[in-house]
């Protein structure tokens, strides 16, 4: 086993705890917990707004009171409230928003039969279900699509809004939208992406001489979403992988493609200490329940077939690299419930790309912030305060922030990692001195 590879699971995934014996590879992608409220999960997103604070002195000995107005940004209502009669006074706040990464989406389809359900699901719901939501939910996202176009049953032929729908004619490409047209076997996803993100195996319609590697963006985080009822069996000419069915070489199939991708593809992909890639891994196991619930990284490998083994497999390969990604996996069996594996999908990616450390906000006049509060979502969980430092070099061990500029917000490594694994909104705070 490569060690370089192994983490310890995050916390942040306590309600799935991994089975006694099950090594979790890699390290974390971006960690989720980033959003609490997800627009791709149906609910908004929060606006940002800039904060004045007046304080009024009360005349004749009677107590100071405090208005805090907060006045919205970008079309956001306008609201106020007056607390601290009676003898108090209170802090000023205003909220911290974290402007998502950008995202590249490398959808691939296996060209066959076994897949023919995964092929409709994706031509049906890939735009409403899983782009349309990211997209509303303010992503910079693009999608790439590898699988062979064309007319045949075990073709892929996307209509509006991301391609035309006429599947006889050449695929064109989009600022959001690119379609890599080669041939995806069963069992052969991997290797197929290894090969034609340089363009060792061409598109069909000569857009991408030097493979998809052209469309990506260095900044964006790569989230792949594979479809493929079948094992990892494969050769791509320098990397042979084949998982066997079993949780061992499962393992090895992961860290194998890891290697490979990481090696020749620096700053695309991530790095061993922080890799910026997941893989959405749909495919030959029952599910766990009627809805298709996407399963999480601390649940062991799922090895129930949904048919006569010539037809399925686990692929344990694929499902050690969404573990190892912090990515969720989903059976493709039934073809009824692959659409939801969409907006699930979505909401987990929305999650991932949200940066908890670097934040912004609207600065006003006369507020003096010296604090960030972290108010968690879940109840009776208490609040984590964050104190202002001068700048990177003063973290330290403690639970800090710095300015990075006059409207960015900067937490420190300590408060970062607080931030990232507990879900909840952060505010900056100036506190009340009474």
């Amino acid at each position: 086993m490569n060690k370089r590879f192994l983490f310890a699971f995050s916390m942040s995934l306590a309600a799935m705890a991994p089975a006694c014996g099950d090594t979790v590879v890699f390290g974390p992608a971006p960690d989720d917990g980033g959003i609490t409220a997800s627009s791709a999960g149906g609910t908004t997103a929060t606006t940002d707004v800039g904060v004045n604070a007046v304080v009024t002195i009360g005349t004749g000995g009677s107590p100071p009171s405090v208005t805090v107005t907060t006045v919205g940004t970008g079309g956001a209502p306008t609201t106020s409230s007056t607390t601290g009669t009676g003898g108090g006074c209170v802090d000023v706040e205003a909220p911290l928003s974290s402007p998502p990464l950008p995202v590249d989406l490398i959808v691939t389809v296996v060209n066959s039969s076994s897949t023919s359900g995964a092929i409709s699901a994706v031509e049906q719901s890939l735009a409403s279900g899983l782009v349309s939501p990211l997209e509303n939910a303010g992503v910079d996202l693009q999608t790439i699509l590898i699988s062979d176009h064309g007319t045949f049953q075990t073709n892929i032929c996307m209509p509006p809004p991301l391609g035309t729908g006429n599947c006889s004619a050449p695929v064109i490409t989009s600022p959001t939208f690119k379609h890599y047209s080669a041939q995806m076997p069963p069992g052969g996803v991997l290797c197929r992406v290894l090969d034609t993100i340089d363009g060792q195996t061409p598109d069909e319609f000569g857009l991408a001489p030097s493979g998809w590697q052209t469309w990506l963006r260095p900044s964006a985080y790569k989230a792949f979403l594979i479809f493929d009822a079948s094992g990892v069996g494969c050769f791509d000419g320098m990397t042979f992988l084949n998982d066997q069915d079993d949780d061992f070489n499962g393992q090895q199939v992961a860290l194998a493609f890891d290697d490979a991708l990481l090696a020749a593809h620096p700053g695309q992909f991530g790095t061993t200490a922080e890799r910026r890639y997941g893989v959405y891994f749909a495919g030959g196991f029952e599910p766990l329940n009627p809805n298709n619930t996407g399963i999480g990284p601390g649940i062991p490998t799922q090895f129930s077939q949904c048919g006569p083994q010539q037809f399925s497999a686990p692929g344990t390969g694929y499902q050690w690299l969404s573990k190892g990604t912090q990515a969720l996996r989903f059976s493709a069996c039934n073809s009824f419930n692959l659409t939801n594996i969409f907006p699930q999908t979505a909401t987990s990616i929305e999650s991932k790309v949200a940066d908890r450390c670097n934040l912004t906000y609207a600065p006003q006049a006369g507020f003096n912030p010296t604090r960030v509060r972290l108010d968690p979502g879940a109840p009776n969980q208490p609040s984590e305060v964050f104190s202002l430092v001068v700048n990177a070099n003063a973290c330290g061990a403690t639970k800090s922030f710095y300015f990075a500029d006059v409207d960015q917000v900067k937490l420190c490594p300590v408060a970062c990692n607080v931030a990232k694994t507990t879900p909840g909104s952060l505010r900056l705070i100036e506190p009340c001195i009474p």
